[in-house]
């Protein structure tokens, strides 16, 4: 059952709010770096900008795919899921509780 993404059924409400808090997001970086270095306060915000545009391709991506292929892989990943919770109850505790696996980064 594939279906063609149409974007004249775009919710534009939900398309513009996460924009809106980017842009106050941005504005507060801006402002709070404001007198430090004219070179810092610009780095800042577009460090923020190009992130979020990363994040922006990142939503397009995910939303061209069919969510309903998805559903092949839905036990597997049920079994991925279980066997990392209970991985990380063997992994070595750090500052108290066992909440990481550490991947060597």
């Amino acid at each position: 059952m594939r279906q063609k993404v149409n974007f004249r059924d775009f919710d534009k409400l939900l398309f513009l709010t996460p924009l809106l808090i980017f842009a106050v997001g941005a504005l507060s970086i801006y402002s709070a770096s404001f007198k430090a270095n004219p070179l810092t306060d610009q780095a800042f915000v577009t460090r923020q900008v190009l992130w979020m545009g990363v994040g922006a391709l990142l939503v397009f991506l995910v939303v061209r795919v069919n969510y309903f292929k998805l559903m092949d892989f839905v036990w597997p990943l049920y079994g991925l899921t279980l066997f990392l919770l209970v991985a990380v109850l063997f992994m070595p505790a750090r500052l108290g509780a066992r909440r990481w696996i550490d991947l060597g980064g």
